[in-house]
């Protein structure tokens, strides 16, 4: 089976490969997907699914995730 990809041709991430990738819990990552934080994020069953790209636009807004993450610690 090949990777994942979403229109356009990026790669789509499971929730467990963003978490290696950000050094953050699963549980955690599940949450922000939950929030709509990653753009274009979907749930398949019971499983989480991250467009590279939504990685990315979560990952070039620090000042926001460091507000939300220090707001539930």
């Amino acid at each position: 089976m090949g990777k994942l990809t979403v229109e356009g041709g990026g790669a789509v991430l499971t929730s467990g490969e963003v978490s290696e990738r950000i050094g953050l819990e699963g549980s955690w990552i599940r949450r922000l997907c939950e929030d709509g934080r990653f753009p274009g994020a979907f749930k398949l069953s019971n499983r989480w699914f991250i467009p590279e790209s939504g990685l990315e636009v979560y990952l070039a807004h620090p000042d926001k995730r460091r507000k939300r993450e220090e707001s539930n610690a």
